[in-house]
């Protein structure tokens, strides 16, 4: 059959989804061999992932397969992202949705830092205590008497957000290699290459953070 893929909806480099790490879509094997699927071959329609899932020898309907991408659309990981256009045998011209992943990389509501700009709740009160150990922990460090927490947790902040823009400009200038290694990665893998690129991308864009986190310590 000859027809034309008509892409409205790109993926963004980086997504956060509200959903628990222990929610079904995340964790459902039959929902998580969908966002492989989405991941490794890009945007499909309901006709390609039944026939992928056959040919995992692991049948299932049409509606079934509505239903897991209900899921997934629901949590914001999958979208209707375009249109597949062709030609029936009675020379009419048809289309069928494509369904496609929102982002090449996620970070789930566990998942959220607590330095994170979008951290809240239960989340957000950890910042001051470990504000409070990691001050401690330098402080004799940088031979300091007391320590400015308030100075050192906006820096912690400035560092993460600065850490997640460095890492959507790293793969946004990133070649093929890069995304194809991407597919690879799970969901839970998001959280561990920000905080090393945290690290880094606080020293290329910042040599002289560690100068800025002693005026901290007096």
């Amino acid at each position: 059959m000859t027809y034309q893929d008509v892409i409205s909806i790109k993926p963004s480099i980086f997504k956060h989804i509200i959903v628990d790490a222990n929610d079904p879509t995340l964790r459902d094997e039959n929902v998580v061999f969908l966002r492989t699927l989405l991941r490794q071959k890009g945007p499909m329609t309901v006709r390609d992932i039944v026939g992928e899932y056959e040919n995992n020898n692991n049948k299932k309907s049409d509606k079934t397969i509505y239903r897991y991408l209900g899921k997934l659309i629901e949590a914001r990981i999958v979208a209707k992202v375009g249109k597949r256009v062709f030609i029936d045998e009675e020379n009419n011209i048809r289309t069928e949705t494509l369904y496609g992943n929102r982002a090449y990389l996620f970070l789930t509501a566990a998942d959220i830092h607590p330095f994170s700009e979008n951290a809240e709740g239960a989340v957000l009160l950890k910042r001051d205590p470990i504000t409070k150990l990691i001050s401690l922990l330098l402080k004799k460090r940088f031979g300091a008497r007391k320590t400015d927490e308030e100075c050192l947790k906006k820096i912690l902040v400035k560092r993460h957000t600065n850490a997640q823009d460095f890492l959507i400009q790293t793969i946004e200038s990133g070649n093929e290699e890069i995304y194809n290694l991407i597919k690879e990665l799970e969901y839970y893998d998001t959280g561990i290459i920000l905080e090393v690129v945290a690290w880094l991308g606080s020293i290329m864009n910042d040599p002289n953070i560690v100068k800025e986190i002693e005026k901290c310590f007096k």
